[in-house]
């Protein structure tokens, strides 16, 4: 099977015969190539690369591939933060009171989607009035 390989050049980049290149010229600025696709493009890339819903098997993968494209750049930041945050899994009562009083107080936008309760007894989130989050899917797993 033959391979095919592309140099990418700009057309103002200089010849390998020519003299040192200007500090300005454009050939030093970095090769970026999803800077210049649109942001639902980027988003349905990184979509399809992770499960959209709670996956017990597939969690802490899809969380820690979403964490490090937040880090990639602020484009890539900017698209993975509410996929990172549309599902949340919560481990204890207190964690689960902490994130209520974070969307009440507005300090980020709720983007989350899904709310996953892992062993936290039903007495922990009765008593919490979820009343604002109606459009949360809430799904409670007992381990025990």
């Amino acid at each position: 099977m033959a391979s095919l390989c592309l140099r990418l050049e700009s057309p103002s980049s200089p010849s390998p015969s020519s003299s040192s290149p200007s500090p300005s010229s454009s050939s030093s600025a970095p090769f970026r190539p999803f800077s210049h696709l649109p942001n639902e493009i980027v988003q349905q890339i990184i979509e399809s690369i992770v499960p959209l819903h709670f996956r017990s098997d597939t969690y802490q993968r899809r969380q820690r591939l979403l964490r490090s494209l937040c880090l990639v750049s602020r484009h890539f930041h900017q698209i993975a933060k509410p996929i990172l945050l549309r599902v949340v899994e919560l481990r204890r009562s207190k964690a689960l009171g902490q994130w209520i009083l974070v969307q009440c107080e507005g300090r980020i936008k709720c983007e989350t989607k899904e709310l996953v309760l892992i062993d936290i007894s039903k007495n922990s989130f009765t008593e919490i009035n979820l009343a604002p989050f109606a459009s949360l899917r809430v799904l409670v797993v007992d381990l025990s």
